[in-house]
């Protein structure tokens, strides 16, 4: 009789997970909180109108990867998903005029930022070779290192090696560091927000490398799309997924993972356990305390930085915004106060023209993120619902007269409103207080893995962005690929399964 594993989180991982064991002859369950899968990879529908949620870029988009591509088309997503390679990244505008286009070719984003400040050649241009020299690193899928031979070792290490020196200088620099050495001051502010988020220079110079390799494109129809392929090709396996199936607990005997318990009680029992769901909830709360180590209650405690809790303002706009920028990065005249705690110096929106999945013909579904405090957020949801009514109404307000100002008239086409907030993710993912990912990128994890299990704990794995910094859908992906090699390794098995 084949080993039965339950899977809690029925998001990117836990659908790869389930998929690939049961492709290797296990029976695997998934148990998802929400009513929908995809976790935090997903969308909403409102009066015609599809909200993005997650994707932005898919790294794997090309059909020359030699790494991720291969996975997504194991899991499903190729063919029948459209790739749109963007000219233009994103667009940052300053206060007075000026403006850098983020252009996905180096060769054009050089010009671009000489154009912009010319003094700054000294610092722009080792950048763009960097991004140039990183584009060339082609990433393979590869077994989990305890399970790679000597061979297959030295082969990986011979791939690294020609770009070891631009991992070691770029890790030891952050983002602010070197956006300070620019003399323009309009572009060291816009360095800063090319990504926006983390301080990881090596993670804005990989990002950069994979668009100029054509490798991180948007797959037309988003997170619904992607997931959607998934799941069908999950389920035409034989793969079974529960959904608004919370757990609660892991049931532990002598030392080993044998079940889960539901939040309505339900006990279900199983071979092997995996963890695919917030990493928070799963060491402190699902867990016995005796298996959480020290490192791991150090991450949780600043050792890390997640990424941040966000509100996500979507409009559904009656113009097909044709003229506009797929994304673009304004500096505000006044701050915007979010909340009590958090103010936004500059905002960002996307405008879905590309995408006609998005909204109904001739309109245009956006959005506009900034991050924001969890803890206000979610305690005003649980214990004021009018002023958390109001707080988000008035959100909206303000982002819709930013935009308003920088596109005169938009506002009198927006037909439909919507607020997501951190209690929102909060609500349908459980997300570490309401964060839109995992962990920051954190460049001590560029070449060590974070641990997958628990010293002392049999039969038990976690698998996703909480145990790989950086987040983002391939490693996700990948960490299901991972983790049934690891399994049926440890059963005697062939693991060379992709």
């Amino acid at each position: 009789m084949s080993k039965k594993v339950l899977i809690i989180g029925g998001g990117i991982a836990g659908l790869s997970a389930g998929y690939f064991l049961k492709k290797s002859g296990y029976e695997p369950e998934i148990f998802e909180h929400h009513a929908i899968a995809g976790g935090l990879v997903t969308a909403w529908k409102r009066k015609g109108y599809t909200f993005e949620g997650c994707i932005h870029w898919l790294v794997g988009s090309s059909p020359d990867d030699p790494g991720f591509r291969k996975l997504w088309e194991e899991l499903g997503c190729f063919p029948g998903i459209e790739i749109v390679d963007h000219e233009i990244f994103t667009r940052i505008e300053g206060n007075n005029g000026e403006y850098l286009n983020v252009y996905s070719d180096a060769d054009r984003f050089q010009k671009e930022l000489l154009r912009v400040s010319p003094e700054d050649k000294k610092y722009i241009i080792p950048f763009i070779n960097g991004v140039k020299k990183l584009s060339k690193w082609q990433m393979r899928l590869n077994p989990p290192a305890s399970l790679m031979s000597g061979k297959e070792k030295m082969k990986l290490m011979a791939g690294i090696v020609p770009f070891m020196g631009e991992f070691r200088k770029w890790s030891k620099l952050s983002v602010s560091k070197y956006a300070s050495n620019f003399k323009s001051d309009f572009l060291g502010k816009a360095f800063k927000s090319i990504l926006g988020m983390g301080e990881s220079m090596i993670f804005m110079l990989m990002t950069l490398a994979w668009l100029h390799r054509k490798n991180a494109g948007y797959p037309i129809g988003g997170s619904l799309k992607m997931i959607g392929s998934i799941e069908d090709k999950y389920r035409r396996r034989g793969g079974k997924i529960r959904f608004n199936s919370t757990v609660k607990k892991i049931i532990v005997e002598n030392d080993t993972a044998v079940g889960i318990i539901l939040e309505n009680g339900e006990e279900i029992r199983g071979d092997i356990v995996i963890s695919a769901a917030d990493g928070h909830s799963t060491l402190f709360e699902m867990l016995p305390k005796k298996y959480l180590t020290d490192e791991f209650r150090d991450y949780y405690s600043g050792g890390l930085e997640p990424f941040p809790a966000i509100i996500q303002v979507s409009l559904g706009i009656g113009s097909p915004c044709s003229g506009m920028p797929g994304a673009v990065q304004i500096y505000l005249n006044e701050p915007l106060r979010v909340d009590p705690k958090t103010t936004a110096n500059e905002l960002g929106f996307r405008f879905f023209h590309f995408d006609p999945t998005m909204a109904p013909k001739g309109k245009t579904a956006a959005n506009a993120l900034m991050p924001a405090d969890f803890d206000y957020w979610y305690d005003l949801r649980q214990n004021n619902a009018e002023k958390y009514r109001q707080e988000k109404e008035r959100i909206a307000e303000a982002v819709i007269e930013i935009l308003d100002n920088r596109f005169p008239g938009i506002s009198e086409k927006i037909e439909v409103r919507d607020i997501a907030t951190p209690a929102t993710y909060y609500r349908y993912t459980l997300n570490w207080n309401g964060s839109m990912e995992g962990w920051l990128p954190n460049t001590r994890f560029m070449m060590e893995e974070m641990k997958k299990e628990l010293p002392g704990l049999k039969n038990f794995h976690m698998i996703g962005q909480w145990v790989a910094p950086g987040g983002g859908l391939p490693p996700s992906a990948s960490a299901g690929l991972t983790v049934t090699q690891k399994i049926l390794a440890s059963d005697g098995k062939d693991f060379r399964i992709l």
